[in-house]
């Protein structure tokens, strides 16, 4: 399901929710943090993706990873980015679709910080590692 549905799913049984995730159940820290996300809430967002990461949740993994190699509601962090694809796809290949974007995602950024002299060595290189092994 699209993150609209799981929002919309969100608004109409918040309370069970919030009582959920209070219990520590990713699932449901997952659809809460989607609901934060496409309300703005990016850093209530970003906090209960981590939660939901913590509970082993991949699709949460890739949801973070995508909103820190952005910045939104976080410092930019490309590596930690790439870290959770990597557990995402590895505990549910099945997300290997869209852990395959995300990578391609991250190595556009290292693409970009390599147009800069002072930094294009490694972040070419890094770049590089990335893209070659999903060729």
């Amino acid at each position: 399901p699209s993150r609209y549905y799981h929002s919309l799913n969100a608004k109409k049984n918040l309370t069970t929710l919030k009582k959920h995730a209070k219990k520590g159940r990713a699932w449901a820290q997952f659809v809460l943090a989607i609901y934060s996300d496409c309300r703005g809430a990016k850093f209530d967002a970003i906090h209960l993706f981590r939660k939901a990461v913590k509970g082993g949740h991949p699709d949460a993994m890739l949801c973070l990873a995508d909103m820190i190699r952005r910045g939104e509601g976080c410092k930019r962090n490309l590596d930690e980015a790439e870290s959770l694809v990597d557990r995402s796809v590895s505990v549910a290949p099945r997300l290997m679709g869209h852990g395959v974007q995300v990578y391609a995602d991250i190595a556009t950024e290292y693409l970009k910080l390599g147009s800069d002299e002072y930094h294009a060595p490694k972040d070419l290189g890094r770049a590089k590692s990335i893209l070659l092994p999903l060729a």
